[in-house]
């Protein structure tokens, strides 16, 4: 059903968007079985998947402006609605994106992709707080061991390091390698042992 986003989870178990089919899906290596939860509500277009500590599945919506939320435990998703914002896009939707789970404080941090908007969500309250992106179009964003926020700027052509206790960020500009060249970056990671 349109699998688009997997992340590994605590417990060894893999979960997955289901784009299309608007499920979270388990897979669980250990015994090679598969189990599938549609998400209730008003959801368009699970997107992208990570798994934080307490093995909460969290992901973004990409087409009807939400954050899920999925507990394994109890198999129950709860939908966050994002702030209002204006898009940018000709289909008229923001595209909520990439999300990255804070290593210092647990939050949930997501990109939308067509309103330059970056926000964060509240682990315990989901209570909702979005900011001006530092780069245009950001789209898939890491953190690094010391909290910083790194995101990808796809039609800037740059990427940012965005310290979220201050919001300020460090722009970065990408070479540029032939004439006429528009640097788009989709997505970064973090490598774990060197941070580069």
């Amino acid at each position: 059903r349109a699998p688009h986003s997997l992340a590994e989870g605590p417990d060894g178990k893999f979960y997955m968007t289901d784009s299309i089919g608007s499920a979270v899906t388990i897979f669980d290596p250990a015994d090679d079985s598969f189990e599938s939860h549609d998400i209730e509500g008003d959801a368009v277009y699970p997107h992208t998947i990570r798994v934080d500590a307490k093995n909460i599945a969290w992901f973004s919506v990409a087409f009807s402006d939400h954050i899920g939320r999925f507990d394994p435990a109890t198999k129950k998703t709860t939908l966050i609605k994002l702030p209002a914002s204006p898009s940018l896009s000709i289909p008229g939707t923001t595209v909520p994106y990439g999300v990255a789970l804070s290593p210092i404080d647990g939050s949930i941090w997501y990109a939308k992709l067509a309103s330059d908007k970056t926000g964060r969500i509240d682990p315990e309250t989901l209570k909702v707080t979005e900011y001006d992106s530092p780069v245009k179009a950001p789209r898939r964003q890491r953190f690094d061991a010391a909290g910083d926020l790194w995101i990808a700027g796809c039609s800037s052509g740059d990427i940012a390091r965005v310290d979220i206790k201050t919001m300020d960020a460090e722009v970065f500009p990408l070479p540029i390698y032939a004439p006429g060249e528009i640097a788009a970056p989709y997505a970064l990671a973090v490598h774990p042992e060197t941070q580069e």
